[in-house]
Formats: C-alpha cells, structure tokens, sequence
C-alpha cells in the first residue's frame, strides 16, 4: 500500500542554551528535561542546565546499544552482545529486575528494545522474527506476527520505540516504519526510507532527512519540514520545548524551540 505524505515548511525558532564536547552518538531525554548521552561504554546524565549529574559504567556487560528514559526512575539500558537490559534509577544506580539477563526469557538474537508500558518492555529478536512485549515480570504478555509476513521483505528494525498514545513503532532504514498497537497488532506501514534514526514525541516521529528535521503525524500522516539551527546536527531528541542535538563535530548541544 503506497501512502502520500503531505508535507509544509514551518518556521521554527530555536534558541541554543548550551553545547558541549561529547563523543556519545548514543542519547535520550527524560519527560524532566534531563539528558543522557553514551559513548556505549559510560552513560553520562546532564541536567536541564547542561550540568552533569551522575555517571554510570560497568564493562562487564559490553557495549551499550540503547538507552530509554521515558521512566526517569526507571532508565533503560540496552546491551545487544550480552543479551541484557540493565535499569538504573534516578542516580544511575542498578536496580534488581528480573529480565536483566534476557536468556531467560528464551531471547537468542536481540537486536533492539524499548520501554513499554506498565514498566515493562518490548524486544525484537531476530531469532524468531518477532517483537515481544514482557511484562516487569519477565512474563511475555503480547508479540507481533513474523515481520517478514508483514513486509514480504527481510525487515531488520535497527530501533523501536512506544509512542505515549501506546503504539509500537519499528524502523528500517531501508522499508521504512511498521506501526502496532499496545498487543503487537499491525496498524499500517509507513513507507519512509533512509531513515537510520527517529525518536517520538506527542505521537509524531521526529528524525532527520535530507538537512531537514522532520515531524510526521503517526495517525494522519502529515509531515512538517523544519530547518535545522545547525547544519552539522545527525541526532536529535525532543522533550517539551527542547531538542538534544549530537553533531558531526563531537558536541551535544540543547535548543529551547517555539
């Protein structure tokens, strides 16, 4: 099924309130207005001033691939090598949960996860095709048929992420958007290519294509186009009125938006 996506050219002011060098391309904002950013070895968390608040590491468990604090009390860390999710509160501190080791919960191949709600998670593997919902405790509660059944294709969502209106939304870089409910049940695909990096905010996907921030409704479809402040921005996460930026030159930097 094709989609037309009407687009407009909005005007958007920002303002930067701080920049700073960081070499994390890793990053997530809290509904608090606090940053998180890694480098996949050390997560470092930065106040609404751009002050950093607590550090968090621990080699043993490899590299970090994600981070998701849409829970400030419950942040998010995902390590795809070691097959686990780490939750650290509020100070970067571990907290004790049942699926820190996803083996097992029978997960061989995971290759992205997210928060859900309820506190608990979402989880594709690549084993079984699958993106599964478990429940805080580790119980597997809902899962989406077979992507492959879905695309026809080999989709391989490099990220996925809960909108606040509860719908799941997978990505691939090269088939695009597949969007499901709070069950795992298909809703539609969004054909958008290219795209290697989104984030979610008032159930719109926010990402960058071609310079440009884009912000296209889930449920109608309708994209903004917005110029960015900078031209060197590859990242970007919204929270309120403010955007994390992580640019090309090796610095985050934070913009109050109207």
């Amino acid at each position: 099924m094709q989609f037309n996506i009407a687009q407009n050219d909005t005007a958007m002011q920002f303002s930067l309130l701080w920049e700073m060098p960081a070499s994390g391309t890793i990053i997530s904002m809290d509904p608090l207005g606090n940053s998180y950013v890694s480098n996949g070895t050390t997560l470092t968390k930065y106040d609404r001033q751009g002050a950093i608040t607590y550090t968090y590491s621990d080699l043993q468990y490899g590299h970090y691939n994600s981070i998701d604090s849409r829970n400030p009390m419950k942040i998010m860390v995902f390590s795809k090598d070691f097959i686990r999710i780490t939750l650290l509160n509020m100070q970067l501190s571990e907290i004790n949960s049942s699926y820190n080791d996803l083996t097992n919960s029978d997960i061989i191949l995971p290759l992205c996860a997210c928060a859900a709600y309820d506190n608990g998670l979402w989880i594709y593997d690549e084993n079984t095709d699958k993106i599964m919902r478990y429940d805080n405790m580790n119980k597997l509660c809902n899962e989406t048929m077979m992507l492959n059944l879905i695309t026809n294709e080999k989709y391989i969502p490099q990220q996925i992420q809960e909108s606040e209106h509860g719908l799941l939304i997978a990505a691939d870089s090269t088939y695009g958007f597949l969007v499901f409910n709070h069950l795992g049940t298909f809703i539609k695909s969004i054909p958008l290519s290219g795209i290697t990096d989104f984030c979610i905010y008032n159930n719109k996907l926010v990402y960058i294509q071609e310079n440009y921030l884009k912000i296209t409704d889930i449920s109608t479809l309708w994209t903004q186009s917005v110029t960015l402040p900078g031209s060197d921005i590859i990242k970007v996460r919204i929270q309120a009125n403010r955007m994390l930026c992580v640019n090309r030159n090796e610095t985050i930097s934070m913009y109050a938006w109207e």
